[in-house]
Order: C-alpha cells, then structure tokens, then sequence
C-alpha cells in the first residue's frame, strides 16, 4: 500500500501533461499520426497501447470510455514489445490481475482478477468459453492473437455462468484485407527456442478479391529452469474470411495445439519459504518428480466461424460457434510434504490424470441501433447455448520418497496407480439476454438482463449408485451509468451480479455442487485527454462471492457450499504514450479480500490462500525517432507482489517480492531485434503457497533474445 500515492501522483502527472499538451497542440490534432491508420475497430489491431473500442465489456463495438465497467486492452504489439510467451505473461502489467500466483508452472495459465481465480470458468476466446475444469485445461498461444481484453467484474449478464472476478478475453487475429508477411525466432536463458510465422491477406490479386486468409503457426523446444522440465508447443491456427461486400462477413477458423511439458514442483514451505535445519532452501532448478514417468501431454483443436450481416442502417445480425475436443494426459509424483521438518526426505505419491473434454458453444445476436428523438439507442437481443462434456479419470498410487539433499532418478515405480475417480460429466447450458445502451448528450446509461437454464449430469463408473442429476436456473443483471465530457473525463458507477455453474459433488452427500453468484458494485474514473495517445483509469470496488465450499466441521475431508469471499478495493491503471518516444505501462491494485462466511473457524475473516491483496507495476520505454539511433529503444521496471498466506488461519505467511524486468530493441526498415529480460536481478522467490506442502518458486531471471522480419 506504501506506492499507492506515488502512482496516484505519476497517474495525475501524466493526466497533467495531457491536458497542457492539448491546450498548447490543438491546431495539431488533425495530423496526428494516428489519423493517418485505418480506424480502430472492436477486434482489430491497436495503434500503441491505448485501445479505444472494445466489445467484451457490452458486445457491441463500444467506445472504452462509454462503458461503465473496468477493461483493460492489451494489443499484439504490447504482447511483442513485453516478450510475452503466455497470455498470463502478457496480463502482468495490467491492474486487478495477479498472473503466474502459482509460480513457473509450464502447464497452465493461472491467473486472480480481483482476488478470484479464474482459470476455470473465466477464460474466453473470441467471446466463447474456454471452460477449464480439475486438470483438463486449455492455453492459449499468445502469438495467435490480436488483442487480450480483461473485463474485471462480473461477465454473466452478457456470457453467462463465469467467474466472479472477471473475464480474460483473446481475440484471435483475423485475415486482414491487404497482404501481410512476418517471421520470427527466438531463444532463451534456457536453451528454449522458437519459430513463429504470421502471413495472411487477399487469395487472389484484384479489386474483385472477397477471399481473405490468415495463416499464423509456431514451434517451441528446449529446457525450463527446473531441471528434466521441458516446454515445447506447436501451435497452428489457419482461418479464411468471406466479404462479398462491406455489410456481410463469414470467417471460419481453427487451430491445432500440442503442448509437451512436465509436472509441476510441489514443494514444502519449510525449505522454501524458510530454510530447512537439514538442508537449508531446496534449489529452484531441482525436479521432484522423475523424468522416466514423468509427463504433460496436451492436445487441443479448435474450430468455429463468425459471421455478421449488417441488413441496415438498424440491425445487424451476429453469430459465432465453436466446437472444442481436448485431451490431456498426466503423469507425475506428485510431492506431498517432508517426512519431518527436519528431514531431507520428500514424501511423494504417483499421481496419473487422463482427461478428455469436449465443448460446444453457439452465441445468436441481434442489435440495433436507433435514435428516439434526441436519445440513440444500441440495443442487444441474444441468444446462447453451451455444451461440456468431461470425461474425468483420476489415479493415484505409491512412490518412493525423494532425497533433496541427494536426489536419485529413473526409479519410478512401474505399476499404473489404481483409479480413485472415474466420471463422465455434462453440462448444458442455454441463455437468452438483452441489453439497453441509450446516449443522451454525454451521458451513457447501460442497462442488461439474462436468463439461464443449467442442467448438469454425473455418472459415476466407479459407482453407478452416485449417479446424479440436477437443473438450476439464474437471473443476472447489470446497471451502468457514465458521463462522458468533452475533455475526455467519464466517472461511472456500475452494478452487476453473476453466477457460476460448478462441477463435481459434495463428497459427503455425492450431491452436485450448486453454481457460486456473485454482485458488485462498482464506480470509476477513466481519462482518454483528446489528441493524446494515452488511456488512464481508476476504479473502486465492492466484490461479493457466494456459496463457496468451505471446510465441512464434521468432516475435514469434506466440502459445503456455505461460504461467502468479499474483496472490496481500488485499481488504477495507465497505457499509452507520454510523447512520441517514451510510452508506459502502470498499475496498482490494492484490495480487502476476506472469508466472511465460512463453517471453518479459524479462516472465518481470514484472507484466502494464495491470494495476494497489493500488487503494481510500472514499465518505461524510451524510442528514438530520429537522428543516428532511431529505431533503438530500451525500457524498465519494476513489478511489485505482495505477501499472501499458506494455510486458512493466515498463520503461515508468504513474503512479498519486487522484481525488475529489462527490454532493449531496435528496428530498422522490416528488421526488428529485441531482448527481453525477466526478473533482472535474479531475485529467488516463492510465487505463493497453496498449502504448507504445495508452495511454488516464481520465475528465475530469464532472458528472451527475439529477431522478426516483416514483408
């Protein structure tokens, strides 16, 4: 909390400068480089880093500063310029989300937005759910992308069932009208190296052209900082787009993605957090698994389309549809704590998970936009449906402990662990949803409401007797109010609710868990200064969660769904350009994240596990323009995470870290080097804890040297 004021005060610095640039420069706006881009749309490319228009917050192209709920926009040029090789890597310099809280973990993308993970339910690819549920997981690869958009706050109204927090919204990129060529490779501290492709434009020369293409693929390989750890992808994502004319559009896309990795380090809080009387810390580089069992297989292939025909002046017609198939397979001995405090010997079990998880989604809109007198109107009829099976096969079996003092592998035991859980699990879900955008002057008022029907199914292989059934149904809503003025200022107020439709049982009773809901309220501050390049935002929030599973007193292995979280905070954030040369990225997060309602005693007004309440950031880049060194640039800075705890009583805490993150690069002509370095000054850390046996060491320093050439 001690940075609050001073990014408060370097906010209102650049809000500032801003406003005195615009005074002085007026006659200027009008050959500003950025009228000389094509206009930005909902889902196209960004000019810099500071999006004007979105369509996650309200699904209909809305200027950013007309919405009334808290989005962040991340362009394929901050994802490039920040070295990103993940989507939660890529979000690490955004307000309101802590990414990577469990660590260097090369299997999944875990990330808090508001003190809520959402992972599982709150992952969206071109306004579609990428539902993620126990170990069957989707990633995203980030080089496919256009744009990351966070909708912080409830999404249900317009998504349905989704996390409570917020939204991550990636939207691919799409085959562009005029021909584009780039190439890239890459390698790091690790020996991980990559080749990435992105081409695309008109099938065929001429103005008669209506077939566009896009072909985006990439190939990883090499070695993570944990030793026998590998991270290697291919990735391919090919999509062709059909514009007979300027109102009609049909784009079909797909993508294949193959990820081989290994599991993921769970390590006890005593050789981590503090030091072991035995053995001191555990280095980070150990493996605590064996490389002759161990395995992360992912499998994913996509595809959809979208379409969209405008039939007037008033409506247009939307639909996107998806089908999803995917299939992980993992094999791990998976840690489970010392023999003792102070004994080198880790307790370990053989953990194997062979997931397979299909998805269906299909989202119907019809908007219209319309004046009534001196008030226009955008207004949104929709209708959506999902579909998710899961086939769920978990086992677990005996291993033999590690050594950390003097780890000895390739003695993996040889027997596959016996099946504790073997379930096929189905979801539909159908929605129908409509929304009111009415303009008056400079105010907007939103105002939407949906309907949901749920049905969920469980049969159980194992025990046919356990076989369960359950229908529920949810009414969500969101009121927003903003004012707009002249000057480019808009506070806003907001409310909105949610829920979140849950997978699995109580395992006491073997009845269907119930879905979570949630409410907030919310008001905020945005700033775009007319004629500048710079986006800078505020917001304060009140964040209630219920009907989370909470520890049953009777029965410690047991969950009950009677639990209550309220995170109540403030974000502020700033992207974009100060001049022409020197751009920003800056954030701070601050909230009050507690258990208000919980059966367990002594988590009762306790802060979750994992969860960290403070967290900025603040990167600098400085560009020449002109003279000998134009096209060389450098940036740096800081990221700061705050503390959080290992175990529900908060008696076991987790230090906060600051780390310093450098970037250099030049370009010239279609040429462009760039050198990324993450955690500078090679800070060992733990990224948090889950338990006082399950806590994860955050990245080493790790450098990324890039080379990309575009025709």
């Amino acid at each position: 909390m001690k940075s609050t004021p001073a990014l408060a005060l370097l906010l209102v610095c650049f809000a500032h400068s801003a406003i005195a640039q615009q005074n002085i420069q007026l006659d200027e706006i009008q050959i500003d480089a950025r009228s000389a881009l094509p206009k930005e749309t909902a889902t196209g490319p960004i000019a810099g880093y500071d999006a004007h228009v979105s369509a996650t917050g309200t699904k209909t192209a809305t200027p950013l500063i007309e919405t009334p709920q808290s989005v962040s926009v991340i362009g394929a040029r901050e994802i490039r310029d920040l070295g990103a090789q993940s989507v939660v890597q890529a979000t690490e310099y955004s307000s309101g989300v802590v990414s990577q809280y469990f660590g260097a973990d090369t299997r999944n993308d875990w990330f808090l937005i508001r003190g809520f993970p959402g992972q599982v339910s709150g992952y969206y690819l071109d306004g579609l759910q990428l539902y993620s549920y126990g170990f069957a997981t989707y990633r995203v690869e980030p080089f496919g992308l256009e744009r990351l958009e966070i909708l912080k706050g409830p999404a249900s109204v317009l998504y349905g069932g989704s996390n409570t927090g917020g939204i991550i919204n990636a939207v691919s990129k799409a085959p562009p009208d005029a021909f584009h060529g780039s190439i890239e490779t890459g390698i790091n501290t690790w020996g991980n190296k990559y080749t990435a492709f992105d081409v695309g434009g008109p099938v065929a020369p001429g103005p008669n052209n209506t077939l566009y293409y896009r072909l985006d693929a990439l190939a990883r390989g090499g070695g993570t900082q944990v030793d026998y750890i590998k991270d290697d992808r291919l990735f391919i994502a090919p999509s062709i787009a059909w514009r007979p004319d300027a109102d009609t559009s049909v784009t079909v896309h797909g993508s294949y993605q193959k990820d081989r990795t290994n599991g993921q380090n769970f390590l006890p809080y005593v050789g981590t957090v503090i030091p072991s009387p035995a053995f001191g810390k555990i280095p980070t580089s150990l493996f605590t698994s064996d490389p002759q069992l161990d395995t992360f297989q992912r499998s994913q292939a996509l595809i959809g389309s979208e379409a969209e025909h405008r039939f007037n002046e008033t409506f247009t017609a939307r639909q996107k549809v998806r089908y999803a198939d995917l299939k992980i397979y993992y094999n791990t001995l998976q840690a489970i704590g010392l023999a003792s405090d102070t004994s080198p010997l880790l307790n370990r079990g053989n953990f194997q998970t062979e997931p397979h998880s299909t998805q269906f989604a299909l989202d119907n809109e019809l908007e219209a936009r319309f004046r009534t007198g001196p008030i226009s109107h955008t207004t949104l009829l929709g209708l959506d449906y999902k579909r998710y099976t899961l086939v769920d096969i978990q086992g677990f079996g005996g291993a033999s402990p590690l050594n950390l003092e003097a780890p000895v592998y390739f003695i993996a035991p040889t027997t596959k662990p016996g099946n504790y859980a073997q379930n096929y699990q189905v979801q539909n879900q159908v929605g129908l949803y409509a929304q009111e955008q009415a303009k008056l002057g400079g105010f907007t008022l939103v105002l939407s409401g949906r309907h949901d029907q749920l049905q969920t199914s469980l049969d159980n292989a194992l025990n046919p007797a356990n076989d369960r059934r359950s229908a529920d149904a949810a009414w969500t809503g969101r009121a927003g109010l903003i004012y707009t003025t002249p000057q480019g200022l808009a506070p806003y107020v907001s409310y909105s609710t949610s829920f979140d439709p849950q997978l699995g049982t109580n395992t006491s009773t073997g009845q269907l868990l119930v879905p979570e809901t949630g409410v907030l309220t919310e008001v905020g501050l945005k700033f775009q200064p007319i004629g500048q390049h710079i986006t800078l935002n505020g917001a304060l929030f009140d964040l209630t969660q219920n009907n989370v599973p909470t520890t049953d007193p009777t029965n410690i292995n047991n969950q009950l769904q009677t639990g209550q979280e309220n995170s109540k905070g403030f974000e502020l954030e700033a992207q974009g350009n100060i001049t022409p040369e020197i751009s920003v990225l800056a954030s701070y997060t601050g909230y009050r994240l507690r258990n208000t309602i919980t059966n367990d005693a002594a988590a009762l007004g306790k802060v979750p596990v994992n969860t960290p309440q403070n967290f900025g950031s603040l990167l600098l880049d400085y560009t020449f323009k002109s003279g000998p060194l134009s096209g060389f640039g450098a940036g740096a800075g800081p990221r700061y995470v705050g503390g959080s705890f290992a175990i529900n009583d908060n008696s076991y805490g987790v230090p906060g870290y600051v780390l310093a993150d450098l970037n250099v690069h030049y370009e010239r002509g279609p040429w462009r080097a760039q050198v990324n370095v993450v955690n500078l000054t090679d800070k060992t850390y733990v990224a948090s804890c889950q338990t006082l046996g399950a806590c994860f060491y955050g990245d080493r320093r790790r450098a990324l040297f890039s080379l990309a050439y575009r025709w």
